[in-house]
């Protein structure tokens, strides 16, 4: 099985370790958590890597986000809240750094599910086809992109192209759940112009949580539409 390593330097910190997290079975469960002792400010984290996937780096100031694949060997200097990259995949971590600073909003459940509740479902469709033409714009122009790994880039296509549809297929089964109504509001049939094109079976996207969360809103909204949109009755209470 092949390995990563990620390695690099903590300045500033008042820890005397770092952690990294992998979520193997992208459910959030039985997470893999290793643990580096920092040695002058110095980390080394060496681990089995099976496909490309995101890991969390964790120290006392800072959470990074850090897409990793078979045989790279990443080093970081974090200092504060800045974060340098070197070695393989660090453009493309650089970029990645980036996008989830200028589209943080965009990726918060909380704020993106506050907001569905107090935003119309056209004013909302549109936010988030706004918000999802911006990221294409960043990814697609970025100076360097011809260094991203061709799984780094189709990482990126299905984080943006998922979460458009993870947003909107969400976006009346929130609303349902939020009120004591025994409908859910179907979605304006214009709004799915283009849907039979996304792939819904995408091996390739596991590794991209905007596809997993997807399917969840997936299975739930095209299930309600079989049911007439009426809510299922809870038979755990």
């Amino acid at each position: 099985q092949s390995t990563a390593t990620i390695s690099g330097t903590v300045e500033n910190s008042n820890s005397v370790s770092v952690q990294l997290t992998i979520d193997t079975l992208y459910l959030k469960k039985k997470t893999q958590i290793i643990t580096s002792a920092l040695n002058n400010s110095q980390f080394n984290f060496t681990f089995a890597v099976d496909r490309s996937r995101l890991v969390e780096l964790i120290t006392d100031t800072n959470r990074l986000k850090i897409f990793i694949e078979p045989n790279d060997n990443l080093q970081l200097n974090i200092k504060n809240n800045s974060t340098l990259f070197a070695g393989t995949g660090s453009e493309q971590n650089t970029f990645l750094q980036k996008f989830y600073s200028q589209f943080k909003n965009d990726f918060d459940d909380s704020i993106m599910h506050e907001k569905m509740l107090n935003t119309g479902v056209d004013a909302f469709e549109i936010s988030i086809f706004d918000s999802k033409k911006k990221q294409n714009e960043l990814f697609k122009n970025y100076v360097g992109r011809e260094k991203f790994s061709s799984g780094f880039s189709e990482f990126m296509e299905n984080t943006i192209r998922y979460r458009y549809w993870d947003m909107l297929l969400s976006y009346p089964i929130i609303n349902a759940n939020s009120n004591q109504g025994m409908t859910v509001n179907d979605l304006p049939t214009v709004m799915l112009d283009g849907f039979e094109k996304i792939k819904v079976n995408n091996d390739a996207a596991m590794n991209c949580e905007p596809y997993r969360e997807f399917l969840k809103y997936y299975v739930t909204y095209f299930t309600s539409e079989k049911n007439g949109f009426k809510k299922f009755t809870d038979l755990s209470v």
